[in-house]
């Protein structure tokens, strides 16, 4: 756990997820896992039994003062990691980099820049970064990377329809 939140910190996040899901509640997490999978038109992972688990034990996270991390123990990593693993940084940033695609396709906003922004302001994108969308212009491999991650760990991955007008 901790050299996925330490990957995230590598690419410039202000923590990682697991961090981030203790902080908002695990409980939480599950409600938002349900209503995800039942609102989005993308495949969604299904929420593994032991997160479920650990909720009905009661521990929900920071709140709680155990979750994926134990707070009367341990604090979760604030250091990135030297040498993270891209495989491991693409398999949390490129989704949210096709779910800007997405939200551009769909109309959600009709420009890249509004995107970008309620990304960075929103969910602690890193500035230095761009946005999403600004990165995956830049980037460019984002579609051939996606469609490897498809290939190795599922359709939730597959590249969104939009990646042909971005640009």
């Amino acid at each position: 756990r901790e050299s996925l939140d330490r990957a995230a910190l590598s690419f410039g996040m202000p923590m990682g997820p697991l961090t981030l899901a203790d902080q908002v509640g695990l409980d939480i997490c599950l409600e938002v896992a349900r209503s995800l999978r039942d609102g989005l038109d993308v495949p969604v992972a299904e929420t593994p039994d032991w997160l479920r688990d650990k909720v009905n034990e009661g521990h929900t996270g920071k709140k709680a003062g155990k979750g994926l991390y134990d707070y009367n123990s341990e604090d979760p990593p604030r250091t990135p990691e030297d040498d993270a693993d891209q495989a491991v940084i693409d398999r949390l940033i490129l989704p949210m980099c096709n779910a800007a695609v997405e939200c551009l396709r769909k109309g959600v906003t009709p420009e890249a820049d509004t995107v970008d922004a309620a990304m960075i302001f929103g969910t602690g994108w890193p500035p230095f970064r761009g946005g999403p969308l600004h990165y995956a212009r830049i980037r460019r491999d984002i579609p051939d990377a996606l469609h490897r991650l498809e290939d190795r760990h599922g359709p939730r991955f597959a590249p969104d329809p939009g990646w042909a007008d971005l640009g």
